[in-house]
């Protein structure tokens, strides 16, 4: 799944919004700061528009997909923490996937928590961590009287993805004509 996860987050981030590649799907601010970080020096406007989307997809797989050790969770819930840590923080997809589990809220995905994982219902553990990212929407009551039917579009499609990825494809042949 890894080497997916930045094919398919690049188009479940972009399709949804009519932003060029080189906006990373975000405010150019925050790109911008983001950019800086990952160059380790200042950056201009220029250099944040010629973004290449390969470099989009370095900085997704270092400061949001490995941070939150996606890599070593189940297929689909990488991918709903993955567009947690981007869209929320890396800290916050960290706390709702632990809480999500019925583990201590430590900030470290370690031993316990992928124990924890491993072993729940998929489906359960990914509707609750869902509905901690919905509840954190709510809760910014002001920013959500603007945001939260987009917010609440992206969590819907995220958990529809997600779900997508759990359930393998079955093919049958029952239907075929004799």
């Amino acid at each position: 799944m890894l080497t997916n996860v930045p094919q398919f987050s690049w188009r479940h981030f972009c399709k949804r919004t009519s932003m060029p590649p080189s906006s990373m799907c975000s405010s150019s601010r925050a790109t911008q700061a983001t950019l800086e970080r990952y160059r380790a020096r200042p950056v201009t406007k220029d250099e944040v528009r010629a973004l290449t989307k390969k470099e989009a997809k370095a900085i997704y797989r270092k400061f949001y997909w490995d941070p939150c050790q996606c890599a070593l969770l189940p297929t689909g819930l990488d991918v709903a923490v993955f567009d947690c840590a981007v869209n929320q923080g890396v800290a916050r997809a960290i706390r709702f996937l632990q809480q999500a589990a019925c583990v201590t809220v430590d900030g470290q995905i370690g031993s316990i928590t992928l124990g924890a994982v491993q072993t729940a219902d998929k489906e359960a553990l990914l509707a609750e961590f869902i509905s901690r990212r919905m509840q954190s929407y709510g809760l910014l009551q002001r920013l959500f009287r603007v945001f939260g039917l987009g917010w609440s579009r992206r969590l819907t499609s995220t958990h529809a993805a997600a779900l997508a990825l759990m359930r393998p494809v079955v093919k049958c042949d029952a239907f075929v004509a004799s």
